[in-house]
Formats: structure tokens, C-alpha cells, sequence
């Protein structure tokens, strides 16, 4: 007779294991940061250090990611960055952003958390660059007292993401969400992976998905409308295009188009390979900007992937003109 005994791992739940992956990792910690005008970078903000009634940008990335990882191709170029030309406009009297943790804690979370950072309510005028996640992020400080926005330039925008709705599905999400941030010395590829070798339900039913999970309350409530002073804020949407790897040796331009074919099967004819179209231009219609349509058709849009959106002259434009003025900002891209 052969006795087995098992016994009940300490600390071996997928919830403590993915804790202690974020910790080491440091991808799902808060932090704030400010622009360093003289060093041309953001550095860590202090009490003291920014005003709640100043007249504020704040950058939110979005999921998977981090200020460097989402906005690096806005402050690369010492001196002479989108974001440096920006301070240098001195349109706003301070330039702030912010990490959190995109999958284990919400967005209505996040914006507490922020509120607590910040000290206290806003008081000044607040715009917002968003990414991905980040632009829910926006959606929830727009329905928290006292966290008053004034206007948001929202890029893809995580209305819902198709890939959530089945377990089956969230395996070609994680691989193209690999594809698109690569793991090669990144930190967030192992993240990743070890999110990879747990069960679908256990990753879906994180908070940070459940946000960005087509007809979950929680991104119910996230499409409702804003508290007063209600925000305006415009979409910038992408979708991907054939011309982005027009350039790229034949083999890549074959196996980049043929998963755009694959992905169109989750997420509908147009998307950046993770948010379709349609979900990115999702608003309530009283934030929507001046001039902005809240059901556009067509649907306007820059060729782009998910994650390459801040390093296009046409995003760049886009930005300069609607939050600080075309007349004092071009673009600063190589790519239309």
C-alpha cells in the first residue's frame, strides 16, 4: 500500500503568487512624478513640490505599462521633447504623471488613490493625456469629488476589450500583448508570463480587467456620466494598417498582416490589435468635446498599434492642437 500525502502550500494562491510577481517587478506600484525642467525628465514628486491649483497636464498610461513605457516617445530628445517644447510654452504652470497598478486594483480604486497622493482636491485647471486603461482612469476621477478635470485627450481608450469576454480568448490576448511590449529585458514580459501560467478566471476576474470587461458594472459605471464641472474630453483612435510595416523585410510584413486577420476575428474589421474601434470613441455624450461627434461615422482614426500611438506626428498634432494650440506646438515625429 502506497500512502500519499499532500499538503496545502503556504502562500501558493494565484492572488499572492501574482503580488508577489508585481512587487518584484515593480510594475503595479504607485508613484507620482513630476517634470524636472532643467534635467528635460520627470522625477519623483514630493509634498510640496506641485500645486492643486496649478494649471496642470497629467499623463495616465495605460495597462501593462508605466510613464516611461507608454510616454517615452513624448519626453525622448533632451531639450527638445514634445513634453519639454510643452513646459517651455509655459501653457501649463506644471506637468505631472502617474503609475499604478492596471490588473490588481480598479480604476475607481486608482482615482482614490490619487486624490490621497495629491493631498487634497483640485482646485486648479487639470488636463489629461491618457492611454489605454489610463483614459478609464480619467473617466473614474471625472465621477470622484473634489478630482474636477477640464479637458482629456483619451488614446485608446479601454471601453471594453473583446478579448475578456471568454476564457479562451484571453490566451491571444496575452500573446499579443507579448508581441506588442516583447519581453527581451522587460520586466512587464515576465509579468506577463506569469499571468500567462495562471487560470483564466482568476485574470479576468481582477479588478483592472473587470474595468475594461464589455457589459461588467464596473465598466457600466465608468461610461455613466461625470460629476459637475463635467470635463470635455475627445477620443484619439488607431487601427491598424498595412503601411505600418510597409518598410519591414517581407516576412514580417506577412506575419504582422496575417494576425491582424486573426485578431479581426475578436475584435471586429478595425482595432489597434488590442481595443476595437468602435469601444475606443466610447463617451458619455455630455464630456464630449466641442466639435467631436459621441457616435462618429466613420470613425476617425490614425494608423497605429496599440502601442505606438505616441510616437505618430498625426497623435502629436493631434494633442498640440487640442490642448495647448496649434499655432504654439507642431509635431516632433518621424511617422505620419
Amino acid at each position: 500500500m502506497v500512502k500519499i500525502l499532500t499538503f496545502k502550500r503556504g502562500n501558493s494562491a494565484s492572488g499572492d503568487v501574482i503580488q508577489r510577481l508585481a512587487t518584484h517587478t515593480g510594475l503595479e506600484d504607485y508613484r507620482l512624478w513630476q517634470w524636472d525642467v532643467p534635467s528635460s525628465t520627470f522625477k519623483a514628486a514630493t509634498p510640496g513640490s506641485f500645486s492643486l491649483s496649478a494649471r496642470t497636464l497629467l499623463f495616465i498610461h495605460g495597462t501593462f505599462s508605466s510613464t516611461q513605457g507608454c510616454f517615452g516617445t513624448l519626453s525622448a530628445g533632451y531639450g527638445d521633447s514634445w513634453i519639454a517644447r510643452v513646459a517651455n510654452t509655459h501653457h501649463y504652470d506644471q506637468i505631472l504623471a502617474l503609475d499604478y497598478p492596471t490588473i490588481l486594483v480598479g480604476p475607481d480604486a486608482n482615482a482614490a488613490v490619487l486624490q490621497a497622493l495629491l493631498g487634497g482636491p483640485i482646485a486648479g485647471e487639470w488636463d489629461v493625456i491618457t492611454h489605454s486603461q489610463g483614459g478609464l482612469v480619467a473617466k473614474a476621477l471625472s465621477q470622484t469629488p473634489g478630482m474636477k478635470l477640464h479637458k482629456g485627450a483619451l488614446a485608446a481608450c479601454a471601453n471594453g476589450v473583446g478579448y475578456f469576454t471568454a476564457g479562451w480568448t484571453l490566451a491571444k490576448f496575452l500573446s499579443v500583448a507579448k508581441c506588442l511590449i516583447g519581453e527581451a529585458g522587460n520586466p512587464m514580459g515576465a509579468f506577463l508570463t506569469g499571468l500567462a501560467q495562471h487560470s483564466a478566471e482568476f485574470f479576468l476576474n481582477q479588478p483592472g480587467c473587470q474595468a475594461m470587461t464589455p457589459g461588467s458594472p464596473a465598466l457600466a459605471k465608468l461610461l455613466g456620466p461625470a460629476l459637475a464641472p463635467v470635463p470635455e474630453f475627445r477620443p484619439v483612435a488607431g487601427d491598424y494598417d498595412s503601411s505600418l510595416v510597409a518598410n519591414l523585410p517581407w516576412y514580417k510584413r506577412w506575419a504582422e498582416n496575417g494576425l491582424d486577420l486573426v485578431i479581426k476575428g475578436f475584435l471586429g474589421d478595425r482595432h489597434d490589435w488590442v481595443v476595437g474601434c468602435p469601444q475606443q470613441v466610447i463617451l458619455d455624450p455630455s464630456t464630449a468635446a466641442p466639435g467631436w461627434n459621441p457616435t462618429p461615422n466613420p470613425i476617425p482614426t490614425v494608423p497605429s498599434t496599440h502601442t505606438t500611438y505616441f510616437g505618430r506626428a498625426s497623435v502629436q498634432i493631434a494633442l498640440s492642437s487640442y490642448l495647448v494650440g496649434a499655432s504654439i506646438l507642431g509635431a516632433f515625429a518621424t511617422n505620419p
